[in-house]
């Protein structure tokens, strides 16, 4: 470990030219580098949340997610189902079991049956 230390103690040229080297490389890679503003986020996930202000537990789980499990539990491409109830908020999730396509129409199937 010593020796590594003299060698670059001694050769500041060599270590100037391998510090300009590491940062040439980090501005090529940082160029290189794919950036985007708004990137694609891949999700089988779809969580509904509602508020039933100043309602118990028992009463969000009969009156909100009750009804929205039962309007989506037969849809097609569904794999699980959940739902967490708390003072006057409601969760549902629905994980769904293939991405490409289906979470889009089932979103919109589950935004049919939840207005009728």
């Amino acid at each position: 470990m010593k020796g590594i230390i003299f060698f670059w103690a001694r050769n500041r040229v060599a270590a100037n030219f391998l510090m300009f080297a590491l940062f040439l490389g980090g501005v090529y890679t940082w160029i290189k580098l794919k950036k985007e503003i708004f990137p694609e986020i891949a999700s089988n996930f779809i969580t509904v949340q509602t508020v039933y202000p100043n309602a118990t537990p028992e009463e969000v789980e009969k009156g909100v997610c009750v009804p929205i499990e039962e309007a989506v539990q037969d849809l097609d491409g569904i794999e699980r189902l959940t739902s967490n109830s708390s003072e006057g908020m409601g969760f549902v999730t629905v994980e769904v079991t293939t991405i490409t396509g289906t979470l889009f129409g089932i979103l919109v199937t589950m935004d049919a049956r939840m207005i009728s």
